[in-house]
């Protein structure tokens, strides 16, 4: 898109906008001004503190990145804004089903059995992640807790990983951290405190909550997996809006990544945080995308249409009903035909 299309896009929707301007329009423009502000905020507060107290040189790559991310973002925001202020479409699907949905329909056994399997498998991946997870938290969950200290950062030729130092009854004790990062990137700063929880019999076994939030964060992945696949049925079958079912990728993806970022220790403070992580501006376009589509299918909302929608897809299904009745018909007579 070139400087010309550029402006005259600005141009023909600006244009529209007043021709089609009312209460649903003004809120629109309103929350994405929100936002756009918000972002504002967030980007040039977080930059300043970032550099103002973090090493500057691997600040400069996150912050180029971030400022990708936060210039992408306010022109999403503004395309959305136009796309829905000047229009009124209802947005929702007309196949009436899903894959899915076809497949356990179906007599073709193949699909069935892989719709299965991509069922299983994210429902046992969300399962296995979350349940160790809470199977250790409740192992750990009467222990007595300290505070340790980053005592030091070890690098094993791919990663960082923590040693925590800590004192129970006196002595002193080391501990490595389950997880650690890829390449050049930091887990936590030498001398942050964190609380940890350990066994009084055997001190060196310690729960470190941020430590195993990873295989919370892995099943989480798969359970968020499993609910695109379901939100998507209802969405193709007329239940839902194209626009909500948007809302829950965008949003659920950024929110996920977020999370795995928060599994290592973080500063306190959203400023501080995407001080330290400059390049979450890159997930805050998701956000911001997510929001707007969320926001504009309340908005635009319309049980009626939703209904006549689904009616439609109830029509369309009886005739397709009739019309494979019809063919299966005329099959038994052509083969009644060539057996006589």
């Amino acid at each position: 898109m070139n400087h010309y299309k550029l402006t005259n896009y600005f141009k023909e929707n600006i244009y529209k906008l007043k021709e089609h301007f009312g209460f649903r329009a003004f809120v629109t423009i309103l929350f994405s001004l929100f936002l756009v502000v918000a972002n504002s905020y967030l980007f040039f507060a977080s930059a300043i503190y970032g550099f103002s107290n973090y090493d500057i040189f691997p600040l400069i790559i996150l912050f180029f990145f971030g400022s990708i991310g936060y210039i992408c973002s306010c022109f999403a925001i503004i395309v959305i804004t136009f796309s829905f202020a000047n229009s009124s479409q209802h947005n929702s699907s007309v196949k009436g089903s899903s894959w899915f949905s076809e497949a356990f329909k179906g007599k073709n056994t193949k699909e069935i059995i892989a719709a299965i399997f991509v069922l299983l498998f994210m429902l046992g991946g969300a399962i296995g992640g979350i349940g160790y997870y809470i199977a250790k938290d409740v192992q750990f969950k009467n222990m007595p807790s300290t505070t340790a200290k980053v005592n030091d950062l070890i690098y094993n030729g791919d990663g960082y990983s923590v040693e925590y130092k800590y004192s129970v009854d006196g002595i002193t004790y080391y501990s490595k951290g389950k997880g650690s990062t890829s390449g050049s990137a930091l887990p936590a700063e030498i001398g942050e405190e964190v609380i940890i929880k350990y066994d009084p019999q055997n001190p060196n076994n310690v729960f470190i909550k941020n430590e195993y939030r990873f295989f919370l964060a892995f099943g989480l992945f798969f359970l968020y997996f499993f609910g695109v696949i379901l939100i998507y049925d209802i969405y193709e079958r007329g239940y839902l809006k194209l626009q909500f079912f948007l809302a829950f990728i965008m949003l659920g993806l950024s929110a996920l990544v977020v999370f795995a970022i928060t599994s290592t220790p973080q500063p306190k403070g959203i400023i501080a945080f995407v001080g330290k992580n400059q390049f979450l501006h890159i997930v805050f376009l998701f956000s911001n995308i997510g929001l707007m589509e969320l926001f504009n299918g309340l908005i635009w909302f319309d049980g009626k249409k939703l209904k006549e929608q689904r009616a439609k897809i109830k029509m369309q299904h009886e005739k397709e009903k009739v019309k494979i009745k019809l063919q299966e018909e005329k099959e038994k007579r052509l083969k009644i035909t060539k057996a006589e």
